[in-house]
C-alpha cells in the first residue's frame, strides 16, 4: 500500500539537457527533496520541430520515460513508488511534498497527481487575458472543462462519490506528474503509443493497469506557456488548417 513507514519513492523525470526555462515556465533538472531523484537527458531531440507526426512525437516521449524509469530502478533498487514528474515542476517543491504526504495517506495502492493549471497565451485570443484552465486535458479528458475554482466535493454529483480523501476526483488518466506503485512496473506496465490517438503516453500507461487514478485538488501546480505574438498567429493557422476539413 502507500504505508508512509515504509514509502520509498523515487523521483523521475525527463528533460532538455541544462533547460532553465521554456516559454515563461522555469525548468529544472534537480530537486531539493529528500528523495532519490533521476533526470532523463540522453537522447533528447527537439521532437516538436523534428517529427513528421504526431505518432512519432509520442513514441519518442514514450520511450524516454520508459528508459527514465527504467534506470531511476536501477539506480535506486530499493525503491516502493515512483513520481513520474514533469521538469515544468521540478522547481514546485512544496507542492510535490504535499503531493507525497497525500500520497502516504492513501489506504490502497493507486495513481494519484496534483490538480496542474494553465496560464496560457497560445493564440491571440489569449494576448489580452489569459485564462486559467486545467492543463492536461488531453491526459484527463474527464476534467477538459474544469474551471479553476471547481472542487470535487462541493459539486452536487460529485460530492456522492466515495474516494479515500477529501478532494479527490476519479479519472481515467493523469498527465505531467503523478505517482504510482512501484508493483505497476514490475508487472509490465509501460509509456506507449493508444493505437487511435485518442491520447498521449500517459493515456497508454494507465489504460494497461486497474488501479484507481485520483486527480486530488489539494495540491496543485502551474503550467505557464506564453507565446509571443507572431507565434500566436501562426498556432491560430495551424489550427485552422488543421481542422477545416
Amino acid at each position: 500500500g502507500c504505508d508512509e513507514g515504509t514509502m520509498k519513492p523515487v523521483i523521475v523525470s525527463i528533460s532538455k539537457p541544462q533547460q532553465e526555462s521554456h516559454y515563461g515556465q522555469e525548468t529544472r533538472q534537480t530537486m531539493n527533496l529528500p528523495f532519490p531523484f533521476y533526470c532523463h537527458t540522453d537522447g533528447w531531440r527537439d521532437i516538436d520541430r523534428e517529427a513528421n507526426s504526431l505518432r512519432e512525437k509520442l513514441a519518442y516521449r514514450a520511450d524516454r520515460r520508459n528508459k527514465a524509469v527504467t534506470i531511476a530502478l536501477e539506480k535506486h533498487p530499493e525503491v516502493t513508488d515512483v513520481a513520474m514528474i514533469d521538469s515544468w515542476y521540478l522547481s514546485q517543491e512544496d507542492a510535490v511534498r504535499q503531493l507525497i504526504q497525500e500520497y502516504q495517506q492513501l489506504p490502497k495502492p493507486c495513481c494519484l497527481g496534483p490538480a496542474i493549471w494553465g496560464r496560457m497565451r497560445t493564440n491571440l485570443s489569449q494576448v489580452l487575458h489569459s485564462p486559467v484552465r486545467f492543463y492536461d486535458a488531453w491526459a484527463t479528458p474527464e476534467l477538459r472543462w474544469c474551471p479553476e475554482d471547481w472542487r470535487p466535493e462541493h459539486d452536487i454529483l460529485t460530492s456522492q462519490e466515495q474516494v479515500p480523501l477529501r478532494g479527490l476526483y476519479q479519472v481515467s488518466s493523469i498527465g505531467g506528474c503523478y505517482i504510482f506503485p512501484r508493483s505497476l512496473w514490475n508487472i509490465g506496465t509501460r509509456y506507449g503509443v493508444p493505437e487511435d490517438l485518442h491520447g498521449c503516453e500517459h493515456n497508454y500507461f494507465h489504460a494497461w493497469h486497474s488501479l484507481p487514478k485520483y486527480i486530488d485538488f489539494n495540491v496543485q501546480l502551474w503550467r505557464v506557456k506564453r507565446y509571443g505574438l507572431v507565434h500566436c498567429a501562426r498556432c491560430i493557422i495551424g489550427n485552422w488548417l488543421r481542422t477545416r476539413n
